[in-house]
């Protein structure tokens, strides 16, 4: 091989090794369900270790576009949007640390104890770690978030800090914690070619944007399945530039508190309202309780159009939505909506029967045999059944196959 074909052949393969140890060294952030508390509670204290990370997120799926991304990550495990969910009952010690492994300083609000003040804030250079030590306070839905960059005139990050952010809940020490109970968190980002700084959030052309829920966006957000007569209590938290008008399909919920990320108003019994549309306004927090009457399946969603339309799909257009495809075909459903939306699936009430007595108990038995010559010269296959003592005739089958009527429980 000449010279310079050889140094052309040496550049190419330098060049796609350095793109696979690039490529390798950013991490893809997980979708959050915010089912696990972060960090180990012992004796009343939560020992938590996080740590801010550069990482790559597919607000859909990795076959679509993705962002370049700064997330939080609990130490030891890979980033995650939303950031890991500090979850801990009313009393308790928070000792945290907090790594900053982006090139920038890292400006955290909400780490401190509630209620509290917006101004309360750390900043944390890049390559550095702080500790915090406080008592968690007053029970309630809250949050914390952080930015590198300068935030938009709404005071929110809007890009690659866009999503660092995390769940923080303090239980009520003398109320019983719902299993069941879901933490949803509203999350938005977008990418202006023309603004990399992100210096305005008004929507323009060339912006890419996402809206999630819980690191998501329809159609890739969690399905959640109840029955009818289920209590469903979720925890919203909005913690992007807008406003949002959650709206359920088909039921109305109450409203047990909202909130602004410092402090959390309860509503007393008499005074909750009872909606089918709650605003949660920019940084806001609501917790909503409610109960299928029916089954079906359902939706809960922004009420905004524009944060739910398919303009804001990242993914390729299907096939049948491209030029000389029949609209009618189309899969409104996955590809008709995106971003802030849940589908809910309500299944008949739960039956409770109680167990069968001995002298309830049926014993039944089918037998699969040959009866010759019953289709001129052919055999027959077939089913013969037994209820009681005497076995069917062994040259019998009854076709079609015998009628079973059970009697529930």
């Amino acid at each position: 091989m000449s010279g310079p074909s050889n140094l052309r052949a040496v550049a190419i393969l330098a060049a796609a090794l350095l793109s696979y140890d690039v490529r390798a060294a950013v991490e893809i952030a997980q979708p959050n369900d915010n089912r696990e508390p972060a960090g180990r509670l012992r004796n009343g204290v939560l020992q938590l270790a996080l740590e801010a990370r550069p990482a790559r997120w597919y607000p859909e799926s990795e076959d679509a576009s993705g962002f370049e991304i700064q997330a939080f990550a609990e130490r030891g495990r890979l980033p995650a949007v939303p950031g890991p969910l500090i979850r801990v009952p009313e009393g308790t010690r928070i000792r945290a640390s907090l790594r900053n492994d982006l090139p920038d300083t890292l400006v955290l609000r909400g780490f401190h104890t509630r209620p509290g003040a917006a101004g309360d804030v750390v900043s944390i250079p890049a390559g550095e770690v702080r500790e915090f030590d406080f008592p968690a306070g007053a029970p309630g839905t809250y949050y914390y978030y952080a930015s590198t960059t300068t935030p938009s005139r709404t005071g929110r990050p809007v890009y690659r800090d866009a999503v660092l952010h995390g769940g923080f809940i303090i239980d009520a020490r003398d109320e019983r914690h719902d299993p069941g109970e879901r933490i949803f968190v509203l999350g938005s980002i977008r990418k202006d070619p023309a603004l990399d700084d992100a210096s305005s959030p008004r929507p323009g052309f060339g912006q890419t944007r996402a809206y999630t829920i819980n690191g998501l966006g329809w159609p890739f957000t969690e399905r959640l399945v109840y029955h009818v007569g289920d209590e469903v209590r979720w925890r919203w938290i909005n913690t992007t530039y807008e406003p949002h008008p959650l709206h359920l399909h088909g039921f109305y919920f109450d409203v047990l508190s909202v909130g602004d990320g410092e402090r959390d108003t309860p509503f007393a019994a008499p005074m909750r309202p009872r909606v089918f549309t709650q605003r949660v306004e920019m940084g806001g927090t609501i917790a909503i309780r409610w109960s299928p009457d029916r089954d079906g399946n359902w939706l809960f969603h922004c009420h905004m159009l524009d944060h739910i339309g398919p303009h804001l799909r990242l993914r390729p257009p299907p096939v049948n939505e491209r030029p000389g495809h029949d609209h009618a075909q189309m899969d409104h459903v996955r590809d008709g909506m995106t971003g802030l939306v849940l589908g809910l699936t309500v299944k008949p009430r739960r039956v409770r029967r109680a167990a069968p007595t001995e002298a309830a108990v049926r014993e039944i038995k089918l037998f699969v045999q040959t009866q010759a010559g019953r289709f001129d010269d052919k055999p027959a296959h077939g089913y013969a059944l037994q209820e009681g003592a005497s076995p069917p005739n062994t040259d019998r089958v009854d076709i079609p196959g015998p009628l079973l009527v059970l009697n529930a429980g």
